[in-house]
């Protein structure tokens, strides 16, 4: 499915699905005819980043195809020996924690190199743009003329902005953009979940150099 009918290059997700981790981009490709004559090494994938800590509390909400140790009165229970599995593409996944799984995941992207490309017979680099999720939501216009102008785009029509659910009728649980607003845009909202273990067992094994590099803080 294109976002665009009318712009041929514009794809609703990267041909290896769109919570693939990067190195699933040259092993699997979604079954669909539409992806099938797409060349990989061309493809500029947009990786949308978050908070851990924010991203971790969403996730009991919506968990998605991941299971790891957790009920409704204990979530998100970012703790030791709490592993996480998940299947994604073609094939599973299994991290020790939520934390280990924010790591490698976007670690896989921000890294994305000429030797960690992971295609072996190819030695081209693979650009990637990323994009934090609390830029897009408190500044969506002024990222997206960004995306756009990176993409060698142009914006040629009043920004528009979608405040319903794009999701409304879909799941309850869903955010608005008022009340992703309320729940990103506050401080207090980023601890409000955790536990002061497990805030301790995030903090000491969070990858900081990268929490640094996306310009996000480590709880204490």
């Amino acid at each position: 499915q294109l976002q665009n009918s009318s712009s041929m290059f514009t794809h609703f997700q990267v041909p290896w699905g769109k919570h693939s981790p990067a190195s699933q981009r040259f092993h699997w490709r979604i079954p669909k005819p539409i992806y099938s004559d797409i060349v990989m090494e061309k493809v500029l994938p947009i990786v949308m980043v978050r908070d851990p800590y924010t991203f971790f509390s969403s996730l009991c909400r919506h968990f998605y195809s991941l299971h790891w140790p957790h009920t409704d009165e204990q979530c998100p229970n970012v703790v030791e020996g709490t592993p996480v599995r998940a299947k994604l593409g073609n094939q599973t996944f299994e991290w020790s924690s939520l934390v280990q799984l924010w790591n490698e995941y976007y670690s896989e992207y921000y890294d994305y190199t000429t030797t960690t490309n992971y295609n072996q017979d190819d030695s081209t680099s693979s650009p990637r743009l990323m994009v934090r999720m609390e830029d897009l939501l408190f500044h969506p216009e002024a990222v997206v003329q960004q995306i756009c102008t990176c993409a060698g785009g142009t914006l040629t029509e009043p920004f528009w902005y979608e405040v319903d659910s794009v999701k409304n009728g879909f799941d309850q649980r869903t955010s608005s953009m008022v009340s992703a607003m309320i729940r990103y845009g506050s401080s207090s909202q980023r601890r409000s979940s955790f536990s002061v273990t497990e805030l301790s067992f995030v903090a000491a094994h969070l990858n900081r150099t990268l929490m640094s590099r996306l310009g996000y803080s480590i709880l204490s």
